[in-house]
């Protein structure tokens, strides 16, 4: 029965997140709207977007968020290299182009650098899932969950879906008020 309703509240999410993209005046406001219902309908802890730079750094650059957060994505230099310090969902999901899975962040040797601040921030599991725009890595949709193992077949299934809706949006050559300047 709770997975059941679990998977009964990925669909309503990815359905709002897909009128969503509909309605959206620009890329900014579509990530922003994704990462709140992601949060407020989905469930999760917290939901961003990040953009993955294509210079020598190889940074993420996190665009929009939602959820408790506490200033989590600015203690880190986040990048999408393959460094052994740098092998966390988000870097891994752009580099790979595939969705990245941590189910249990105290377990996983591949968290310990965020370890720590994560588990200050109820974090328990997290997913990134590849975004592209024109066939080239943009960055990437990536979720914090309260309990391990959050992120079953079914729901990731789900999750890669809505990361193609906001492929689809990227996909448009609409502009973000960040591009814009």
């Amino acid at each position: 029965m709770a997975s059941l309703r679990k998977t009964n509240r990925i669909l309503r999410t990815l359905n709002e997140c897909s009128h969503t993209l509909i309605r959206a005046k620009d890329e900014f406001e579509l990530m922003q709207d994704i990462c709140r219902i992601v949060v407020e309908l989905g469930g999760y802890r917290l939901a961003w977007i990040g953009s993955a730079e294509d210079n020598q750094e190889q940074r993420v650059r996190p665009v929009v968020h939602r959820g408790y957060e506490k200033d989590y994505l600015k203690l880190f230099n986040m990048t999408w290299t393959n460094t052994q310090r740098r092998r966390e969902p988000t870097g891994s999901a752009i580099r790979n182009s595939a969705p990245s899975v941590f189910q249990n962040i105290l377990t996983n040797p591949n968290y310990e650098v965020w370890r720590k601040e994560a588990l200050k921030r109820g974090y328990a599991s997290a997913a990134a899932l590849p975004l592209k725009k024109k066939d080239k890595p943009f960055g990437a949709l990536s979720i914090c969950a309260a309990e391990p193992n959050a992120f079953g077949k079914d729901e990731l299934q789900l999750l890669e879906e809505l990361a193609g809706v906001i492929r689809t949006a990227l996909e448009n050559e609409t502009k973000t008020p960040a591009q814009e300047h």
